[in-house]
Order: structure tokens, then C-alpha cells, then sequence
């Protein structure tokens, strides 16, 4: 009899412990419905981060600036000094003299426009290395008139006014004169382009 009793103690005792566990949780109140959980602080106002977005968007704005000064920089044309080349006005006188030779003008024996083209010539060089005259707008008389006044060689002065004379003859009085062809006219301008005694 007392042996039946220690075996069925311990299921007994277990039993009582089970009952009692059920027991305290059916006393605790059921959770309401939702996603609230007791214990916890309520729900809490979060403020909108704007100063954070404010943050990025200017690193943003920063970071295309800079890569629009990079593509900036990459596609500018490369600025070189410009080389300024001097020219003698000597050289210059004979270079536009070799244009006038290549020229339809002087290929096809334009007598008028030739004569005005050593004319010019003939009138820049005298004002750019002698300072005489006022260059290809000057006329005929009016550079003349300054070989005079700057004490021009005799010589000088005779085979400009030739030449000029003979242009001017062609220009407005429409004159052939069989004796000067294009070549003798290119002639007297280059003596008067090499002479280095223009002056007394």
C-alpha cells in the first residue's frame, strides 16, 4: 500500500503544477486587437529629415558642377599666341607684286586693273619704308607732290612719275600705248622696289 502511494506522489505533484500554470495564465488579460504591445512608450512623432535631403542635393548639385567644369575644360579649343609675323615693307612690296603675276588679272593682260594694282603697290611701299605719301589712297599728283617734300634721289622721283604717269594714262584715259608692256611696267616697279637710294 505504501508503495502505490510513491509512485503515484510525483504524477500527483506534476498534475498540481500544470493546473496552477494554466490557472495564472488564464488571470492575465488578453492582448486587444492591433499591433499595440503593452510595456512599450506610445507611438512617437518622427520630424521629416530635410536637412539631411538638403545635405544630398547640394553634393549632388556640387558633383555635376564639377564634372560640367571637367567636360568644360576637356572640349575648350587650345588658345596659342598668335605668331605675329614682320614683314619687311620691301618683302611685302615683292610678294604682292608675285600675286598680281598669278592673278587672272595679269593673265589676261587687264592693262586697267594692272596698272592700278602696281600703282597701289608702288604707293604703299613708298609710305610704309620711306614714310612718303599716305599710302594706296594717295593720288598720283598727291604722291609726286611728297617725293618733293622729303628730298627725293632725281632719279627716283623721274622713274616713279614715269610710271605713274603711264598708269594713269591707262586708268582714266584708257590709252594703249604699244610701247610698255605688263612686264616693262613690273620691271620698273621691282628697280624702284631693290634702289635703296631713294632718298638724298
Amino acid at each position: 500500500m505504501h508503495d502505490k502511494q510513491l509512485k503515484i506522489g510525483p504524477v500527483s505533484f506534476n498534475a498540481v503544477a500544470t493546473a496552477t500554470a494554466i490557472a495564472a495564465s488564464a488571470s492575465v488579460p488578453v492582448l486587444p486587437p492591433g499591433e499595440e504591445i503593452f510595456d512599450l512608450m506610445p507611438p512617437q512623432a518622427l520630424d521629416y529629415p530635410w536637412l539631411q535631403l538638403a545635405m544630398q542635393a547640394a553634393v549632388t548639385v556640387f558633383a555635376f558642377w564639377v564634372l560640367w567644369l571637367f567636360y568644360c575644360w576637356l572640349t575648350a579649343p587650345v588658345e596659342r599666341p598668335a605668331r605675329k609675323i614682320v614683314q619687311s615693307p620691301q618683302k611685302q612690296a615683292f610678294r604682292a607684286l608675285e600675286r598680281l603675276k598669278l592673278s587672272p588679272v595679269w593673265h589676261d593682260r587687264q592693262a586697267k586693273e594692272i596698272c592700278e594694282s602696281l600703282a597701289a603697290i608702288l604707293k604703299i611701299y613708298a609710305h610704309d619704308a620711306y614714310q612718303i605719301g599716305i599710302g594706296a589712297s594717295a593720288t598720283s599728283d598727291e604722291l609726286v607732290e611728297s617725293l618733293t617734300r622729303v628730298s627725293t634721289a632725281a632719279e627716283v622721283a623721274r622713274k616713279i612719275y614715269e610710271l605713274l604717269e603711264f598708269c594713269d594714262q591707262i586708268k582714266f584715259a584708257g590709252a594703249q600705248n604699244a610701247a610698255f608692256s605688263a612686264e616693262d611696267l613690273a620691271d620698273r616697279l621691282l628697280w624702284l622696289l631693290r634702289h635703296e637710294g631713294w632718298l638724298k
